[in-house]
């Protein structure tokens, strides 16, 4: 018992699924009864472990505890920032629990950071992976109100680059699958390295690893077979098998400490095996109740064991992948339980695609920002500051600090623009857009519409359009499904028609978006929600037309209206032009007969008689003369 130990850790994350132009979750049939995913894993999981259950012989609740407080565990940012704002019940447990934890814990709290928004690590650039532990730390120390001790990698892949990021920014230790390791050796002993496996390693201590730069991070190698049982293997059916399966771990025959610590999908406990949280809770209290164990987190074993050996690690493997990165980049075999027939070969040219818009955006991101900004980047890393606190004064004071060539003055919408390029240039590369079988997916579907709005807003600032070449792009991406040929279609006829529909129904058009987006469109089926495009489109040109009559019939806004239905016909959708039409008919005559009486023989008179023709034709309407205007029919 002295020297046995109990570590359970729980990663909890849910990927960032908000549509990027409304800053809302849109409905999600799959998560039916309820509005979306979030909503039902925290119903089913992350509530049910802040108030789970441990009942006596007659079922009856004896006590309601907290299991957060009791184990290890991590959040992702994005998850934490929707819990707060709705179900913040469960996200103040959550919080109290990294309190409660830290008294229980000799000072050291049981909440890790994550890096920001699940990015696989040894596939991103240097910056990008700076970007997401300084967003992942800073997060956290904005919750948690302390510093990380520990930090999550998304899917535990891993590089010595990664490590470096970390050991970087203060992180003492992180947590990596046993085939993870490659050879280990005692410390500051002149012996040789010795090679491992997931088999030979000795998971039930912990490892220093030494980094080129000549910095350290300390590594736990979480116990692959139990965790694997945890997840797949029914041992949460019963919390007290649960405790047994874990005391296994121990070798009686050692005498130094030893660490049995497993690490699993947080939604184990509750959402992928109902009554999962009661098992953990139990399992927990059985332990210590019979004082069969030390329950303790990383940071307290770490202070009291302290590592012997050093370890080398073998770059690019994780959790989840057997043969390293690959579910992330590649076919490689790995898959949720595709259906016969059913490949994955889209996910190279996705990330390839990706790869090639992050260093486009990286670019235009480069050359705007360094007008206003010496260090441009450093500023991206600044930027998760108002990421955190949108507020005015949050604003403000960012936008002073990183002010040092004293010329932004008039320019900060641009400003806010181009850093919330960058932030969807983070959010496209959310790790679950290739975890998943198809590219059809919720997931994948997602990382394009952060795409997307980056897209958008690089054209707003630069005037370069890097869509087209993106679509094509995204041609080699073959779906799966058999009515949907590849990522270039979903891109186009899903997110491209629902930007469309958001734009249409602005205050203030973005008419060269706009006209981008129904370039593109033009020749693809829009049969997706056709109906709803056809009524918003037909809606806002009436809208323009009353306010062509009312408000402002210059030339520039004659040219707008003809412009748009002119481009709006390129497209497979029947506009209803009824209402269009009666408002032609009762101001369309008077406001002509103006210009032609008394402005006529003006350049600008004529030009603008002209257009005014040339829309009267495209709404069926006929201009006899100068006085008469009438519909013409079929």
């Amino acid at each position: 018992m002295a020297n046995q130990f109990i570590c359970i850790h729980g990663h909890f994350y849910q990927p960032p699924r908000e549509n990027p132009w409304l800053g809302v979750i849109e409905p999600q049939a799959s998560a039916y009864p309820y509005h979306n995913w979030n909503q039902r894993i925290t119903d089913e999981c992350y509530a049910r472990n802040a108030a789970s259950r441990i009942l006596d012989a007659d079922q009856r609740i004896k006590h309601i505890v907290n299991n957060y407080s009791q184990i290890s565990f991590n959040f992702g940012p994005t998850l934490l920032s929707w819990l707060e704002k709705f179900s913040n019940h469960t996200y103040q447990s959550i919080l109290d629990a990294d309190r409660l934890s830290q008294k229980r814990f000799s000072s050291h709290g049981s909440a890790l950071a994550q890096v920001y928004n699940h990015m696989i690590m040894p596939l991103a650039n240097k910056k990008d992976k700076m970007t997401q532990v300084v967003w992942g730390l800073r997060d956290f120390e904005h919750r948690f109100k302390r510093k990380a001790e520990g930090m999550w990698l998304a899917e535990l892949a891993v590089d010595e680059e990664t490590l470096e990021c970390l050991a970087c920014e203060g992180i003492c230790f992180t947590i990596l699958s046993p085939r993870s390791a490659k050879s280990i050796k005692m410390i500051d002993q002149d012996t040789a390295w010795k090679s491992v496996d997931e088999e030979s390693l000795d998971i039930t201590m912990p490892y220093l690893c030494r980094l080129s730069s000549g910095r350290e991070i300390v590594i736990f190698f979480y116990d692959g077979k139990r965790s694997l049982e945890v997840a797949f293997k029914g041992l949460l059916n019963n919390g007290e098998y649960f405790s047994e399966r874990l005391l296994d771990g121990f070798d009686s025959t050692y005498k130094k400490p030893q660490l049995i610590h497993i690490a699993t999908d947080g939604e184990s406990y509750g959402h992928h095996h109902k009554f999962g949280d009661m098992a953990l809770a139990y399992c927990l209290y059985h332990i210590e109740k019979e004082s069969l164990a030390r329950i303790v987190n990383y940071g307290q074993f770490l202070e009291l064991c302290p590592p012997s050996y050093e370890v080398k690690i073998v770059n690019n493997t994780s959790w989840s992948c057997e043969h390293g990165v690959g579910r992330w980049e590649r076919d490689c075999g790995c898959h949720t339980g595709a259906q016969v027939g059913w490949d994955q070969k889209w996910r190279k040219p996705l990330r390839e695609s990706l790869n090639w818009l992050r260093d486009q955006l990286g670019g235009i991101y480069e050359k705007e920002m360094s007008v206003y900004v010496s260090d441009v980047w450093k500023a991206r890393d600044e930027y998760i500051e108002v990421i955190l606190d949108a507020t005015d004064k949050r604003k403000k004071k960012f936008l002073k600090a990183i002010n040092d060539k004293q010329k932004i003055k008039n320019d900060e919408k641009k400003i806010w623009s181009l850093l919330e390029i960058q932030l969807n240039a983070q959010l496209m590369f959310t790790s679950c857009g290739w975890f998943f079988d198809d590219l059809a997916g919720l997931e994948a579907t997602q990382v394009l519409k952060y795409a997307a709005r980056a897209i958008e807003l690089a054209l707003d600032v630069s005037r370069v359009d890097l869509e087209l070449a993106f679509v094509n792009r995204l041609k080699k991406a073959k779906c799966n499904e058999a009515d949907i040929e590849s990522a270039a279609q979903v891109y186009v006829e899903e997110i491209l028609h629902q930007n469309l529909c958001y734009l249409l129904g602005q205050k203030d058009l973005n008419f060269l978006r706009i006209r981008n987006i129904l370039e593109i469109m033009s020749g693809w089926n829009v049969d997706r929600d056709k109906e709803n495009l056809q009524f918003i489109a037909s809606h806002r040109i009436s809208d323009m037309v009353n306010n062509f009559f009312k408000k402002d019939d210059s030339l520039d806004r004659l040219l707008a209206i003809e412009s748009m239905i002119e481009q709006l016909n390129t497209i497979d959708i029947q506009l209803d032009l009824w209402e269009t039409q009666n408002l032609f008919f009762r101001m369309g005559k008077e406001r002509y007969d103006q210009k032609t009486k008394s402005h006529r023989g003006t350049a600008e008179s004529e030009k603008w008689i002209k257009a005014y023709q040339r829309l009267a034709k495209l709404l069926s309407i006929k201009i006899s003369g100068e006085h008469k205007v009438e519909l013409i029919k079929g």
